[in-house]
């Protein structure tokens, strides 16, 4: 029975010791958010060090009158909806065929880093960072070495440790117990757009699946820490149901690479087993907690 992968640390290299030259080699930054703009501001109070330009992708036009650019005057901002990568985006049968929960919807992160890449490559920028609202402790020092990895591997990002960066599935496992390493995800990374053979589908753990392929061939690492927002995982039952198809997809598979049986992705006992595996875990935690929110999730799922 393949089993999921408790430390996905273990499939991408971890360099140490980068060396500092004291430039920071960025062609673009990325910001997506939705109506978090508090975070946004803040986020940019933090980097106002920073003197190149800042790309902000809101997913509504009256959040742009809420930013303030007092820290950092050279910012542009970027409308994806009404691309051509956008219409592309949407004729993809993961983004017409959603399998994901009516409240969440409206979720369109996959769509702007999506045209965050591909208005890179129209630009001739070669290595861009895509940066999420909630990331906190951003130096010019981990720019730097961010920069810097993307000589060797085509995408690189950092850990989360004081806030674990996982699902509502993880924080269970780690309520439980049971040790959970987090990953490197899309709310940090840096690519080099020469390279890049992916998208980001429009489900949950699309930066898992975006990244699979890299993984695959050993183009990618990480080279430090960062800081994430702490928020209440556990405080609506959707966002679980919302996580649950794209879980269960990039766990899978990501199991699979570890055990040396990708070949079999395309097995539906692989799945079946995997899914059956799936909810025994999801009876077990019914069981083991009593918390009213959790009961809730476990009930919703």
């Amino acid at each position: 029975m393949i089993k999921k992968i408790q430390n996905p640390r273990l499939l991408i290299n971890i360099l140490s010791g980068i060396d500092s030259y004291g430039q920071i080699d960025l062609d673009g930054l990325f910001i997506p958010f939705k109506s978090n703009y508090s975070n946004v501001n803040e986020l940019l109070n933090q980097m106002k060090w920073y003197q190149d330009k800042i790309y902000l992708l809101p997913s509504d036009v009256s959040d742009i009158y809420k930013i303030d650019f007092a820290n950092n005057m050279d910012i542009e901002i970027l409308n994806p909806f009404y691309s051509k990568v956008s219409h592309l985006f949407n004729e993809f049968k993961t983004t017409r065929y959603k399998f994901i929960e009516d409240s969440f919807s409206n979720w369109d992160l996959p769509i702007k880093r999506n045209y965050a890449i591909n208005y890179s490559m129209l630009n001739n920028f070669q290595k861009i960072v895509l940066i999420d609202d909630d990331i906190r402790g951003i130096s010019p020092e981990v720019l730097e070495k961010g920069c810097r990895c993307l000589d060797y591997y085509s995408v690189a990002g950092c850990f989360v440790e004081d806030y674990p960066d996982t699902s509502i599935f993880g924080h269970l496992e780690r309520a439980s117990n049971i040790p959970v390493q987090t990953f490197i995800s899309g709310s940090f990374l840096f690519l080099t757009t020469k390279n890049i053979c992916s998208f980001f589908p429009q489900i949950y753990n699309e930066d898992w699946l975006f990244m699979l392929p890299f993984i695959l061939k050993k183009d990618i690492c990480s080279f430090g820490n960062i800081q994430q927002l702490e928020y209440d995982p556990f405080s609506n039952p959707h966002r679980a149901a919302f996580q649950e198809f794209g879980e269960i997809i990039a766990d899978c598979l990501y199991a699979l690479i570890w055990n040396k049986l990708y070949h079999l992705r395309n097995s539906l006992a692989v799945w079946d087993n995997f899914i059956r595996s799936r909810r025994q875990k999801l009876f077990e935690f019914l069981d083991l907690f009593s918390d009213y929110k959790i009961k809730k999730i476990l009930i919703w799922l």
